[in-house]
C-alpha cells in the first residue's frame, strides 16, 4: 500500500528551530539552524514512514472559524513575528526551506481561509481508504483521526512514537473518535481551552469508559454547554478547498536519497 507523509509544517519548524542553536549560519551569517533541521528530519521522517507521497503543510493562522465560537481561542499566543529578529525567528528560515522543497519536488501548501490542523484533516480523510496516511506532529488533535489506515507520527529520531489504532486503544481504552470529546473534557491549555473543574485525563478516561463513579458523571454532565463548545472548537473538519491530487505530492526519490548537507548545498542553504 502507498502512504502519504503529510507534515505539521509549523510544527516541525518550530521543533528543529528552538531544538537546534541560532549559532548554526550561513557563511553570509544568516541562521539556518531550523532549515538544517527541518530538511534532515523530513528527509528520515520519510525513510521511516517508507512514503511514497508527501505533503507539508504551513499555517497562516487563520482561526477565525473556532474564534467565532469562542473569542477566547488562542488568546494566549500573542507573539506578532513581524516584529521579531530573525535570529528569534522560525518563520525567517521559512523561505529557504521551500526552496529545498522545491528542490526535492516535495509539496508544500498554506492553509488558507482555515487552520493547518483543518487542512491536514481535510487531506488525511479524503485519501485515507485509498491509502496508508502518517501525520507528522506532535499536536495531539490529530489523535482523532487515527483509524486502521491512519496513525500519527511524533518524530524524536531513535526516540519517535508512531500512534496507530491500536496503542491508541491501548494508552486511552476509548476509540480515537472520542478523542475530541476527551479533549473538549479536560480542556487544551496551549489553546486557551478551559476544561471541566477539577476533571483530569484519568477521571474523563473514567468518564468516557463508563468506570466513573455517580458524582464524577454529574460534575461533567453539568458542563455540558461548556463542553459542547470546546468540542466544537477541537474536532477537526472536512473542508472544501482545492485539495493536492496525489500526483502532485510524489517527490523525486533520487534526490531524497541525498544527504542533508548536498541538499542545503545544492540550494544555497551554506552560502
Amino acid at each position: 500500500m502507498d502512504t502519504l507523509l503529510i507534515v505539521d509544517g509549523n510544527n516541525l519548524l518550530f521543533q528543529t528551530f528552538y531544538g537546534l542553536p541560532t549559532s548554526i549560519r550561513s557563511k553570509s551569517g544568516k541562521p539556518i539552524n531550523g532549515v538544517i533541521g527541518f530538511i534532515s528530519y523530513l528527509l528520515k521522517m520519510m525513510k521511516m514512514t517508507e512514503a511514497t507521497h508527501t505533503l507539508v503543510v504551513f499555517d497562516r493562522d487563520t482561526n477565525a472559524l473556532r474564534k467565532e465560537i469562542n473569542s477566547q481561542y488562542k488568546a494566549n499566543r500573542t507573539i506578532d513575528w513581524a516584529s521579531v529578529s530573525e535570529d528569534e525567528s522560525p518563520f525567517s528560515q521559512e523561505a529557504d526551506i521551500l526552496k529545498c522543497l522545491e528542490y526535492l519536488s516535495v509539496k508544500a501548501i498554506y492553509s488558507e481561509g482555515m487552520e493547518a490542523d483543518d487542512t491536514i484533516s481535510s487531506v488525511a480523510l479524503e485519501y485515507k481508504e485509498k491509502m496508508r496516511v502518517v501525520i507528522a506532529s506532535f499536536d495531539s488533535d490529530f489523535f482523532q483521526l487515527i483509524g486502521p489506515n491512519v496513525s500519527v507520527l511524533r518524530y524524536r529520531g531513535k526516540n519517535s512514537t508512531l500512534i496507530t489504532l491500536d496503542s491508541f486503544i491501548s494508552q486511552f481504552s476509548f476509540p480515537p473518535s472520542s478523542y475530541s470529546l476527551f479533549k473538549a473534557i479536560v480542556g487544551d491549555n496551549s489553546d486557551n481551552i478551559k476544561g471541566v473543574d477539577g476533571i483530569g485525563k484519568k477521571r474523563a478516561i473514567a468518564y468516557l469508559t463508563g468506570a466513573c463513579s455517580l458524582l464524577i458523571k454529574e460534575k461533567i454532565e453539568k458542563e455540558r454547554d461548556k463542553i459542547r463548545q470546546n468540542h466544537e472548537i477541537i474536532k477537526l473538519r472536512k473542508l472544501s478547498f482545492d485539495i493536492p491530487k496525489l500526483e502532485e505530492m510524489e517527490y523525486m526519490k533520487d534526490r531524497a536519497k541525498l544527504t542533508n548537507s548536498i541538499i542545503l548545498s545544492e540550494c544555497g542553504i551554506f552560502n
